[in-house]
């Protein structure tokens, strides 16, 4: 794992957004039963990142995704609304009227859908990236954070049999030969782990080193599910030429993907 990646430039940029309202959809539907959660933050970063830092503001890539979204009032599906609710949270109101500042990524969205009875297990190998999150974290209950790797965690974490949760993995890709890791890696953590809902995230780059890995999963897992974004022109800033964004879902629950079917593109392709 690279430690130059810094999500600060590229949080609320529209892979976040499609990531997120996957992970919102995912979750609600895990916590639609009684049982305990166990949900695992593969790759957690700092949590929340300010809209309005200099790394923020050098990329803009904010601007074509959650503050494009944020003033659209006539968006009512309720995925949308539920993220929103939650982005809503660490946004304190300014003169009585919500505004955007924060952005809160995986890990924190996490940690505020959990329940009392759930759990929540964070990996962040990046020193800043785990100090600030070991910050920010000190508001939630019923999580443990981890500041290593997320092949470390995986290997002291799993098995879980019987364990009703999942897992998001969200790597930076800046090394090219992570494409082929995944899907084997994906493959053993489903064996290791039947009931979990497995989520990968994945860029779609000009290279298209993604087609490999789609492949590769469906190979190994032919009932996962893969949800792709594509983005009318690439987004600008350090991870030039995003052209669009993937998930692959191991066990999908089907209340997600009925949640989902609303979700298009359309909603992130104005400038």
């Amino acid at each position: 794992m690279s430690l130059s990646y810094q999500h600060m430039y590229h949080a609320g940029n529209r892979a976040d957004v499609h990531k997120h309202l996957w992970l919102v959809a995912v979750l609600d539907a895990l916590r639609a039963l009684p049982n305990p959660i166990t949900w695992i933050d593969a790759h957690a970063g700092r949590g929340i990142y300010d809209l309005e830092s200099d790394a923020a503001y050098k990329t803009k890539e904010a601007t074509h995704g959650i503050k494009h979204l944020w003033d659209q009032h006539h968006l009512v599906d309720p995925t949308w609304i539920r993220l929103k609710q939650l982005q809503r949270k660490v946004n304190p109101a300014r003169d009585g009227n919500p505004t955007l500042r924060y952005y809160a990524g995986s890990s924190v969205l996490a940690a505020m859908m959990m329940r009392p009875h759930d759990k929540l297990l964070c990996a962040e190998l990046h020193p800043a990236e785990y100090a600030a999150l070991r910050t920010t974290m000190k508001a939630y209950s019923n999580v443990t954070l981890h500041h290593e790797d997320m092949a470390n965690l995986i290997h002291r974490t799993l098995p879980l049999h019987g364990t009703h949760g999942g897992m998001l993995i969200d790597p930076s890709y800046e090394c090219k030969e992570e494409y082929a890791t995944f899907a084997p890696l994906l493959h053993k953590i489903a064996k290791q782990w039947r009931e979990g809902v497995l989520m990968l995230w994945y860029p779609i780059l000009p290279a298209a080193r993604h087609e490999l890995l789609c492949a590769q999963c469906r190979e190994l897992m032919p009932d996962i599910l893969i949800d792709e974004w594509l983005f009318p022109e690439p987004e600008q800033g350090v991870r030039r030429g995003l052209l669009g964004s993937g998930m692959i879902i191991a066990r999908v629950p089907e209340q997600a993907r009925f949640a989902m079917q609303a979700q298009t593109s359309e909603r992130t392709n104005t400038p």
